[in-house]
């Protein structure tokens, strides 16, 4: 009797091992299928949508397209501010020249909360995360797929999260009068060592220099000096 029943045995791990593979194999032509859809209908037209702001800054509208349906769905009176801060924040970098794509893949896990969650909500879960090398700098982005296109995904402020944006805006405007003085009270041979490590894509190394030169702890502003002392280029 085993000996009829070993084989039936061998068939049926053979079979979810095939299956098995089949599977995986499915899972891969997906993420591949994902991430040609992700170039074609997201990245390259987003960078034109940026470089187009070089000469036209007026017209968010063009990359304000490249947001998720769901996100622009929550854009309303009390929330323009935000993605119109968010929008000014995309082409920051423009005109981008040569870049490469250094990462499309599936997430793991949820982004990086980098504002309160209980004041800005996902109205839709990124599902893919893109970097892409500018030379600069890397720049991070989420996405989700709609009606067979890719989109940025932001999070969406409640009441909790424009009060919360306001008090950012206040401080923000605080913090670059305070490095506009300190910028204008920077002297050599600081400046000048300074302006070096700059040009040489060692920024990081310059705002430590600095603040151990000037005793400032602030790191959010001894990085505004350094964007006045030699601004990153686009």
């Amino acid at each position: 009797m085993l000996v009829h029943i070993q084989p039936i045995f061998c068939v049926m791990a053979r079979l979810a091992q095939t299956c098995l593979l089949s599977v995986c194999l499915i899972a891969a032509a997906r993420a591949e299928d994902a991430q040609a859809a992700i170039q074609r209908t997201f990245v390259t037209g987003w960078i034109a949508a940026i470089n187009s702001t070089a000469s036209n800054s007026k017209d968010p509208a063009r990359v304000q397209r490249f947001l998720h349906p769901q996100v622009q769905a929550c854009i309303n009176g009390a929330s323009r501010e935000f993605f119109d801060y968010v929008l000014e924040r995309e082409t920051r970098y423009a005109p981008i020249g040569k870049y490469s794509i250094t990462k499309i893949a599936p997430m793991s896990e949820a982004p990086p909360e980098f504002l309160p969650g209980d004041s800005f909500v996902y109205p839709v879960k990124p599902v893919y995360e893109l970097n892409l090398d500018i030379g600069s700098t890397v720049l991070i982005r989420y996405l989700a797929p709609a009606n067979g296109s890719w989109y940025e995904v932001y999070p969406c402020p409640n009441a909790k999260g424009i009060v919360f944006m306001h008090e950012q805006m206040a401080k923000g405007a605080e913090q670059q009068l305070r490095a506009q003085k300190l910028f204008s009270e920077l002297r050599d041979p600081l400046r000048a060592e300074l302006i070096t490590l700059l040009k040489q894509s060692r920024r990081i190394e310059a705002v430590n220099r600095y603040q151990q030169s000037t005793g400032e702890q602030d790191m959010a502003i001894a990085m505004a000096v350094m964007k006045l002392l030699l601004p990153p280029e686009k």
